[in-house]
């Protein structure tokens, strides 16, 4: 562990985040639900997806809502290919085909949803609720997180080799995108095979997209709206088949 490469990761993601924060604080309900949900997916789409999850709930015209929570969402991606280019630029050769197929994915999603819905959605949501990533506390939250996934991502590999990295991949994204990013980047690096990094990369970002439309649609109404969650496991399939062949 280099504790000033963990502590410059830490200002990296913190510096992202507040990034949409700031815009988010700045926009508020001036520039309607999907502009205010892009701001707020730089600083957390975990957060987004929540509030429109439960503006979805009380309003019976959902499809601007599952629009924004999917904008936050795949914000997400561009994200990863900065934190990539940032810690090992030789690993983004490899990963922004299939994270960009992704990314395309979940657009394509909204435009055809757009396409079929006729009624005028509302141009407000009410404000999105994220806290200031520059706390300390948030910053050494994430410090340590990342300190223990790169432990593990090391103790993974050689325990149970590939497999192992997948499996850490697959677990982490369900919690965090940006440790695990910048864990497998810095481990290419090293030892690790750059293929192997850069499908972990995938897997996580697969199975994040994957635990937010869950998300989404158990807080808006499962019955009603479990369709999003299916929208966005077909919208990541095209970046993981890519992944499959190519590595």
């Amino acid at each position: 562990l280099n504790p000033y490469w963990l502590w410059w990761m830490v200002v990296l993601i913190s510096g992202l985040s507040f990034i949409g924060y700031l815009f988010t604080q700045l926009l508020g309900e001036k520039r309607g639900t999907l502009i205010t949900a892009i701001a707020g997916g730089f600083a957390s789409s975990t957060a987004v997806t929540l509030t429109m999850a439960r503006f979805a709930k009380k309003n019976s015209h959902s499809v601007i809502y599952a629009s924004g929570m999917l904008l936050a969402c795949s914000i997400m991606f561009p994200r990863v290919l900065i934190e990539v280019f940032v810690v090992n630029r030789e690993l983004l050769t490899l990963l922004w085909p299939p994270i960009l197929l992704m990314f395309a994915g979940l657009l394509t999603v909204i435009a055809l949803m757009y396409r079929q819905n006729k009624r005028k959605p509302p141009s407000k949501a009410g404000e999105i609720t994220i806290s200031n990533p520059l706390q300390l506390t948030t910053a050494i939250q994430f410090g340590i997180l990342l300190a223990v996934i790169l432990l593990l991502a090391e103790a993974m590999k050689d325990w149970f080799g590939d497999a192992g990295i997948y499996s850490l991949a697959i677990v982490s994204g369900l919690m965090d995108v940006d440790a695990i990013t910048l864990s497998l980047s810095r481990s290419a690096q090293g030892e690790l095979s750059g293929q192997v990094a850069a499908m972990g990369i995938i897997l996580a970002c697969a199975s994040n997209t994957l635990l937010k439309g869950v998300m989404f649609a158990s807080v808006a109404g499962i019955k009603l709206h479990y369709r999003y969650a299916v929208y966005m496991i077909l919208s990541v399939i095209p970046g993981l088949l890519y992944g499959f062949w190519q590595f």
